[in-house]
């Protein structure tokens, strides 16, 4: 069994307006932002995976989820990705850390690459939320296509549902107005509805089995299925 990740996406920054230092609305993920989402992600990924994946993973940034997933399952073998400008962070973070099932980074920008190879898990957290509408039609498709049938994409990060797809204890309206922030920020970005996301699943042979809310953070993670 083998998984592609996406965690940290501050490599698609290009789609962001700089932000000064400290606000709440910068996207790119950060080492704060890991730490407290971290241990939700953990519970539904160990409730998922058998623990012995190949894992691919898109965007790594500073590695900090990275670092904790794979020492947490450590017979999984986490090849890292991101533009070459952040390879050197990942690969002096993971050695400071002695994870030795952390391979080093290669090339991987989300509007060239393809992804080489087939995988039986895609997890992506914290980056639907900053690229653009097309860009994550063609993420679907990316990842469909590195698929095995019956792999599993992961989503996590903040989504709009409709009133019908509301679980309890969602309050939607602090999305609401961070979605509003980011399109002044860039209006090419901001929060995807859970309906876009199904659509484009669909469309790539992909089938939602699974939302569950990360109440602290008023987050999700998101299982799609490959058919």
């Amino acid at each position: 069994m083998s998984l592609l990740t996406v965690s940290s996406p501050q490599n698609f920054s290009k789609y962001t307006l700089a932000m000064q230092q400290g606000e709440a609305l910068v996207t790119n993920a950060s080492q704060a932002s890991c730490l407290k989402n971290r241990d939700f992600i953990f519970e539904i990924l160990k409730e998922t995976l058998k623990g012995n994946e190949s894992i691919f993973e898109i965007g790594t940034g500073t590695a900090d989820q990275s670092i904790y997933f794979s020492q947490n399952f450590p017979n999984v073998t986490w090849q890292t990705s991101d533009l070459i400008g952040n390879h050197q962070t990942i690969i002096d973070n993971v050695a400071r850390e002695k994870v030795n099932n952390i391979l080093n980074p290669v090339k991987f920008d989300l509007d060239e690459d393809g992804i080489q190879g087939t995988y039986d898990v895609v997890y992506a957290s914290n980056l639907i939320h900053c690229i653009p509408l097309a860009t994550t039609e063609q993420l679907f498709k990316k990842v469909s296509l590195a698929l095995k049938v019956n792999g599993l994409f992961i989503v996590y990060g903040p989504f709009l549902l409709n009133p019908e797809e509301m679980p309890e204890g969602y309050n939607q309206t602090g999305n609401i107005n961070f979605n509003v922030r980011l399109q002044k920020q860039d209006p090419r970005i901001g929060l995807k509805h859970l309906s876009e996301l199904v659509m484009f699943a669909n469309k790539n042979g992909l089938v939602l089995e699974r939302k569950a809310l990360h109440k602290s953070a008023n987050n999700f993670v998101l299982i799609f299925k490959k058919a």
